[in-house]
């Protein structure tokens, strides 16, 4: 029974991650031109590559959107703050 609940935990968690991949990418679409650079995008490239690190592996993709909401906060001068919270906001949900 207990193998049962943790396989479903397993497949909810993988769901979850599914869903903040798939609506992160939609949102950084959207955001356009206007908004590169932005508070937004930063948490939202935090939320991708947190996402694609837990359904990928250490790939490629996870690490350019780290690192990309990384450049974001250190351009707005405000590194250990903004990119620790957009990324701990999204480790740990």
């Amino acid at each position: 029974m207990c193998l049962q609940n943790t396989d479903l935990a397993a497949k909810a968690r993988e769901g979850e991650n599914q869903r903040l991949q798939r609506w992160s990418e939609r949102a950084l679409v959207a955001l356009g031109d206007a908004s590169h650079g932005s508070i937004e995008e930063m948490h939202l490239q935090a939320g991708l590559g947190i996402s694609r690190m837990y359904l990928q592996g250490g790939r490629d993709t996870s690490h350019t959107a780290l690192n990309r909401s990384l450049q974001i906060a250190d351009a707005r001068g405000n590194t250990a703050k903004e990119s620790r919270a957009s990324i701990t906001q999204f480790v740990y949900r």
